[in-house]
């Protein structure tokens, strides 16, 4: 097989109509973030591994795509925005003061357990929030949040909350290993309940298994506070501040928000490692995956001895680009031909520079040919520029 004519498994190519989308979707929520007072920066796409690893492994081993310098050092190809971010604040921007508000626009890459539908590489374009723990900065989080799927033009959209402490709490009533954790959490990132079930089976029919297994189900209204209060209370006592807490946060984003466009999940964990509070995720119709992530992450920058409270989220621009283009594909914006002989090509580009239309180069030699190429290429029209002088032609 000859492989210098494919791409690796869960890589591809972006063609023209999904790149423009891309772009475009970009660009809306980058202008929404400079709105709210967010600043860009960017951070390599090569970082060290211990990067991912201080204090806390974040990510598993098998997750990230290694390579070694050429001094012998471990390396990853940029497998999350957010902790590379915490060590440019760290080292970088300790002294500037707090909060700070910051955005990005970058790609991520991953090694997907799977790649039936998953991709090891995504377009992220998110915000951090660091400084400040209040419930102000949870309101604007939630908000920006809320605003940024709004943003994309869909109709239908949801903004799921929850808090890691539930999860982070049944844990350690299970008392499980760090392996056995990280398989029930991304069993729960997931939405892979079966696989749970069978994680879960060699601990019997424990009060905390039960628990567990109940998780899925407590999703949708506030009424799912009150369940939780009565199934995974009992279990891990700690978990009734953990409700308290985000039942506060919930009723936040039914007044931020339209009512019906909020919703709870007790299941929610996240792969990334770090959140220690609030998490939630948005998702729109036509996409099986969450197209925005995040939460609060106040540990975290600690690790990087610069221990101040944030809070973040990334939003996937691929996936919101495939939805947009398979509801709407985009229409070819209409462009024209400029023809100049080759006494005049000098003196056309120069009129082509101060002219803002979508104007292309005829690559014919002479005139009479430049109708059939315009026809061939999709050109609404023609421009002939001869002797200074500029003459329209149909095609």
């Amino acid at each position: 097989m000859n492989m210098a004519r494919l791409t690796p498994e869960g890589s591809s190519d972006v063609l023209t109509p999904l790149a423009d989308r891309e772009y475009r979707v970009a660009g809306q929520l980058r202008n929404l973030f400079q709105a709210y007072g967010y600043e860009e920066v960017r951070t390599p796409g090569i970082e060290y591994y211990d990067v991912f690893t201080a204090g806390k492994r974040y990510f598993s081993q098998e997750s990230m795509v290694k390579s070694i310098d050429r001094h012998g050092r471990l390396t990853v190809i940029r497998p999350d925005a957010t902790v590379p971010i915490a060590r440019l604040v760290a080292t970088k921007l300790s002294g500037r003061a707090l909060p700070l508000r910051l955005f990005y626009d970058e790609m991520i890459y991953r090694n997907s357990s799977t790649l039936q539908g998953f991709s090891n590489e995504m377009h992220q374009c998110g915000v951090e929030l660091l400084g400040s723990d209040g419930y102000k900065t949870d309101a604007e989080m939630i908000a920006l949040s809320w605003s940024a799927l709004r943003a994309i033009g869909l109709n239908r959209y949801r903004l799921e909350l929850g808090h890691v402490g539930v999860v982070d709490a049944l844990l350690n009533a299970l008392g499980a290993e760090d392996e056995t954790a990280a398989q029930i959490r991304a069993s729960l990132e997931g939405k892979n309940f079966s696989r749970l079930r069978d994680i879960l089976a060699p601990y019997g029919d424990e009060p905390v298994v039960r628990a567990f297994l109940a998780l899925p189900r407590l999703f949708g209204d506030h009424r799912v506070l009150e369940k939780a209060r009565e199934v995974v209370a009992p279990v891990a006592p700690e978990v009734a501040q953990v409700l308290d807490e985000l039942e506060r946060r919930y009723e936040l984003a039914r007044a931020l928000c339209r009512d019906e466009h909020i919703m709870l999940d007790l299941s929610l964990a996240n792969q990334a490692d770090y959140y220690s509070g609030l998490v939630f995720r948005g998702y729109i119709d036509g996409s099986g995956e969450a197209v925005l992530s995040g939460g609060r992450y106040d540990g975290l920058l600690k690790n990087f001895n610069y221990p101040v409270p944030a809070i973040g989220f990334g939003v996937r621009i691929d996936l919101i680009a495939q939805v947009l283009n398979r509801r709407r594909p985009p229409e070819r914006e209409p462009f024209y031909l400029l023809f100049a002989a080759r006494e005049d090509l000098s003196e056309a580009l120069i009129w082509r520079s101060q002219r803002q239309e979508r104007l292309v180069l005829a690559i014919s030699d002479r005139r009479e040919d430049v109708a059939a190429e315009a026809e061939r290429l999709g050109a609404k029209g023609v421009m002939i520029f001869e002797n200074g002088d500029v003459h329209w032609q149909e095609v």
